[in-house]
């Protein structure tokens, strides 16, 4: 009976080896095949059950599993397979039945413990994604370009098969009744220089410190309290009631309840005014200039009732009717004195540039301002260039201000005088010097004067295309080709302007050689006096004599006083840079560059605006001696220059011409700002009006948002090209 318990036990001890063994091996391929993803091939337990189909697929399918949960539960699992092994004896030991019972029961208490943290792990996901949308729906809620941006172009933009033709065309109609109503033209087109330099213009920002040469910061310090003290007004003007606030205290009798009353309606103001100011409120005058806006409402009411009744009350009104920028409208302009009758075939300007449709884009009155893209690569042109971009090809127009009313009213000064005067603009890149340039050219013809519109110095101070030495006038070179294209130039701005000046015989002979002027007058005439129509057409016909009929043209315009003569030169600063002209017959190994003021086309023009800058050092004289000559200025008119920043010139000129001009008292400097906040809303409106870039079909919708001007203003920092850039990419 011992014999048989024992072997008995020993054979049931060895069966459960051997259980053990098999599940241990069974789980090591089951880990296999969920680390692999696949099985190597089907393998079957003892009592003939599929393992991959009764245990290893359920776990895969479950989607709330991980895979260490996996490998877990197939080793859990396989330690007592669902149908135990065939015993040859009947009975069973009880001890065994306890061991397979707590494997079961952790087994299933494990399953539930996963369960339920699948279930918190979907219950935190659905609380995130709830959060997501929460925030996602407040972030919609809120208004400004940093949080939405309506311009954006989505997928459907961009997966769409909309051509260009297909568009609708634009029409003057689209534009909104805010933009109509907000520009104003003046009523003649153009004014001329002397209504331009009294024409009433709002005033400009200060200039800002990184944009000052003297990073001077008090200036623009006071203006940034001055512009948040006028924001925290405007904010108080809308929460401020007069009928129910103010006309209350006026009806008090006693000196003791008005001043109660006013200290209560000033808390009160702070309060609402805090509320709607959530920067400004955190600032520490923010509670003066509360203080200072109360003020200045109740010291505005009394003093209308007061003058209530009154007649004079309509005429201070008008007074103090607000400024607003004023444009003036060039597409009607025609050249100075009517079309022109001289029309050489080389001057491909006379019907200037005109663009597709025959549509003339710039305006005559400011040749020969060229477009942006044509022929020289470098051409300057962000102010043609928004004549080009728009969609309403009647309308060429440039924003009045208060800078243009400065140089005019110098210019008209030396118009009206004997003894020309000097004017010097200067500004960061793409404020408008450019657009101010062509603004006094339009006006100073208008106003029947003379102009030289020299407006791209970069061309001319290094394309000039060969270079020879003067003939007649030693040390000196010209420039032929480009002499005979400004003798072209002038014939056809000018024409019929000219008709009663002459050139005299001696300055014929001071500019042109015994040859030339045989040539000139013809074999067997005798030489005189000719007018300097006659000699521009002979220079501008031949390039031989060019170079001397230009010199004696600029000669006589600047000596006669008949007529007043202003020069208008753009990218003054190019002159400057390092020379690109060389000639054997300056340097004999063409190592050194001709000085700019030895070349008969530029000497006139520089010795009249006289604002050279030092000499640089060089290795033999480290101490050059700078020699400061007299100004050879007209009799009437004036000379204006302008710097440029988009163009490849060394930073140390433009500043040395800069200090050069402001050291000279007779020099008046002038600079072009940024746009102020008013500027920048009427500009944004005269894009919508002449239909540019994405305003063309916004009807108003940017110009009436206040936040989407604020983000345009902030986005261009004022600049007018970059404003422009913004409206157009």
């Amino acid at each position: 009976m011992l014999r048989c318990r024992i072997t008995k036990a020993a054979t049931a001890a060895s069966y459960r080896s051997v259980s053990a063994v098999t599940t241990a091996s069974a789980t090591n391929r089951s880990e296999n095949i969920v680390r692999n993803g696949n099985a190597i091939r089907p393998f079957h337990s003892h009592d003939g059950t599929n393992i991959m189909t009764k245990h290893i697929l359920p776990l895969q399918s479950s989607s709330t599993t991980s895979t260490l949960t996996q490998k877990r539960y197939m080793g859990i699992g396989r330690t007592r397979p669902s149908t135990r092994f065939p015993s040859p004896f009947e009975e069973s030991d009880d001890d065994d039945d306890s061991d397979f019972s707590e494997t079961e029961d952790n087994f299933f208490a494990l399953r539930e413990k996963e369960e339920a943290a699948a279930a918190e792990e979907e219950a935190a996901a659905a609380l995130e994604e709830e959060e997501r949308a929460r925030i996602q729906a407040e972030l919609d809620s809120r208004t400004g370009r940093l949080w939405t941006d309506d311009w954006a172009l989505t997928d459907e933009m961009w997966s769409t098969k909309t051509l260009y033709d297909d568009l609708p065309d634009w029409d003057r109609s689209l534009c909104s009744r805010v933009s109509k109503e907000r520009v104003k033209v003046y009523d003649g087109g153009i004014p001329t220089l002397a209504t331009l330099s009294t024409l009433p213009l709002p005033s400009p920002p200060p200039v800002h410190p990184a944009h000052n040469h003297r990073r001077n910061t008090k200036i623009y310090g006071k203006y940034r309290k001055d512009y948040n003290a006028s924001q925290v007004a405007n904010t108080l003007t809308s929460v401020l009631n007069v009928k129910t606030h103010i006309d209350p205290i006026l009806l008090m009798q006693t000196w003791q309840e008005k001043q109660i009353a006013v200290d209560q309606l000033y808390e009160n103001m702070y309060d609402a005014v805090k509320e709607k100011e959530d920067i400004l409120k955190n600032h520490p005058k923010f509670r003066e200039w509360v203080e200072a806006a109360v003020e200045r409402h109740l010291t505005a009411v009394v003093e209308q009732q007061q003058k209530e009744g009154d007649e004079e009350s309509t005429d201070s009104t008008k007074e103090n009717e607000p400024v607003v920028p004023v444009f003036m409208e060039l597409a009607n302009s025609t050249f100075a004195g009517g079309e022109p009758k001289y029309k050489p075939i080389e001057a491909e300007i006379v019907d200037i540039k005109k663009a597709n449709d025959k549509v003339v884009v710039v305006p005559p009155i400011l040749y020969p301002l060229p477009l942006s893209h044509t022929e020289h690569k470098d051409k300057f042109g962000r102010m043609s260039e928004e004549w080009e971009l728009t969609a309403d090809d009647e309308r060429r127009r440039i924003m009045m201000r208060s800078c243009m009313s400065d140089i005019a009213s110098v210019v008209e000064q030396g118009c009206k005088e004997e003894g020309g005067k000097r004017v010097f603009v200067h500004g960061k890149r793409g404020v408008g010097k450019t657009a101010a340039l062509a603004a006094i050219v339009a006006s100073a013809r208008t106003s029947g004067n003379i102009v030289l519109y020299l407006p791209d110095g970069d061309r001319l101070r290094k394309l000039g295309f060969y270079i020879e030495p003067n003939t007649h006038l030693e040390g000196l070179f010209d420039l032929p080709v480009l002499a005979k294209e400004i003798c072209s130039q002038l014939l056809i701005s000018h024409e019929h302007d000219m008709g009663d000046i002459m050139v005299s015989k001696d300055d014929l002979e001071t500019f042109l050689s015994k040859e030339q002027r045989l040539r000139f007058y013809g074999e067997g005439n005798e030489e005189s006096d000719v007018s300097i129509v006659e000699v521009l057409q002979k220079g501008s016909a031949s390039n031989t004599l060019s170079s001397g009929c230009y010199g004696a043209a600029i000669h006589t315009l600047m000596n006669q006083t008949s007529k007043p003569f202003v020069v208008v030169m753009d990218e003054f600063n190019c002159y400057y840079d390092y020379g690109h002209y060389f000639h054997q017959a300056y340097d004999e190994m063409v190592y050194k560059p001709i000085p700019i003021e030895e070349i008969t086309l530029f000497k006139p023009l520089l010795e009249a605006m006289s604002i050279t800058p030092p000499p640089q050092p060089t290795r033999k004289d480290k101490n050059p001696v700078h020699v400061k000559k007299d100004a050879v200025l007209m009799k009437r008119g004036a000379i204006v220059v302008a710097t440029s920043e988009s163009r490849a010139v060394a930073r140390k000129f433009t500043d040395e011409l800069y200090e050069v001009a402001l050291k000279d008292e007779n020099v008046s400097v002038v600079e072009v700002p940024r746009y102020s906040k008013l500027e920048v809303e009427h500009i944004l409106s005269h894009f919508e009006v002449v239909g540019i870039g994405r305003l063309r079909f916004d009807r108003g919708e940017t110009v009436m948002k206040e936040q989407e001007v604020a983000y345009l203003n902030m986005l261009s920092g004022g600049v007018g090209q970059y404003l422009l850039n913004a409206c157009i990419i």
